[in-house]
Protein backbone atom coordinates (compact mmCIF):
# COMPACT_ATOMS: atom_id res chain seq x y z
CA UNK A 1 0.00 0.00 0.00
CA UNK A 2 1.47 3.32 -1.10
CA UNK A 3 1.00 6.24 1.28
CA UNK A 4 1.28 9.91 0.50
CA UNK A 5 2.80 12.34 2.98
CA UNK A 6 -0.64 13.91 3.44
CA UNK A 7 -2.20 10.53 4.30
CA UNK A 8 0.46 9.98 6.94
CA UNK A 9 -0.14 13.42 8.39
CA UNK A 10 -3.91 12.92 8.48
CA UNK A 11 -3.75 9.49 10.09
CA UNK A 12 -5.80 9.32 13.31
CA UNK A 13 -5.11 6.77 16.02
CA UNK A 14 -7.53 5.62 18.64
CA UNK A 15 -6.64 6.23 22.28
CA UNK A 16 -6.72 3.83 25.17
CA UNK A 17 -5.78 4.02 28.79
CA UNK A 18 -2.00 4.31 29.07
CA UNK A 19 -1.78 4.72 25.30
CA UNK A 20 0.79 6.74 23.38
CA UNK A 21 1.10 10.47 23.89
CA UNK A 22 -0.92 11.98 21.01
CA UNK A 23 1.42 14.96 20.68
CA UNK A 24 4.49 12.71 20.41
CA UNK A 25 2.78 10.61 17.75
CA UNK A 26 1.76 13.71 15.79
CA UNK A 27 5.27 15.15 16.06
CA UNK A 28 6.82 11.90 14.85
CA UNK A 29 4.39 11.67 11.94
CA UNK A 30 5.29 15.24 10.99
CA UNK A 31 8.98 14.27 10.90
CA UNK A 32 8.16 11.30 8.68
CA UNK A 33 6.14 13.51 6.34
CA UNK A 34 8.96 16.04 6.04
CA UNK A 35 11.46 13.28 5.29
CA UNK A 36 9.23 11.67 2.66
CA UNK A 37 8.46 15.01 1.00
CA UNK A 38 12.18 15.73 0.80
CA UNK A 39 12.85 12.31 -0.72
CA UNK A 40 10.07 12.80 -3.27
CA UNK A 41 11.50 16.18 -4.31
CA UNK A 42 14.99 14.71 -4.61
CA UNK A 43 13.66 11.81 -6.69
CA UNK A 44 11.86 14.18 -9.06
CA UNK A 45 15.01 16.29 -9.41
CA UNK A 46 17.05 13.20 -10.23
CA UNK A 47 14.48 12.13 -12.83
CA UNK A 48 14.82 15.52 -14.56
CA UNK A 49 18.62 15.34 -14.41
CA UNK A 50 18.63 11.78 -15.76
CA UNK A 51 16.43 12.77 -18.69
CA UNK A 52 18.75 15.67 -19.57
CA UNK A 53 21.74 13.32 -19.43
CA UNK A 54 19.94 10.83 -21.68
CA UNK A 55 19.25 13.60 -24.18
CA UNK A 56 22.91 14.66 -24.10
CA UNK A 57 24.04 11.08 -24.59
CA UNK A 58 21.70 10.63 -27.53
CA UNK A 59 23.06 13.81 -29.15
CA UNK A 60 26.66 12.65 -28.62
CA UNK A 61 25.92 9.22 -30.06
CA UNK A 62 24.29 10.77 -33.13
CA UNK A 63 27.24 13.13 -33.57
CA UNK A 64 29.71 10.26 -33.23
CA UNK A 65 27.83 8.13 -35.75
CA UNK A 66 27.67 11.08 -38.13
CA UNK A 67 31.43 11.68 -37.93
CA UNK A 68 32.44 8.04 -38.40
CA UNK A 69 33.22 7.16 -42.01
CA UNK A 70 32.61 3.62 -43.24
Amino acid sequence: MKLTPQEILNQVFSTKIKGYNPEEVKSFLQQIVETIESEIQEKEGLKVKMEKLRESLTKMEKKKNYCVTP
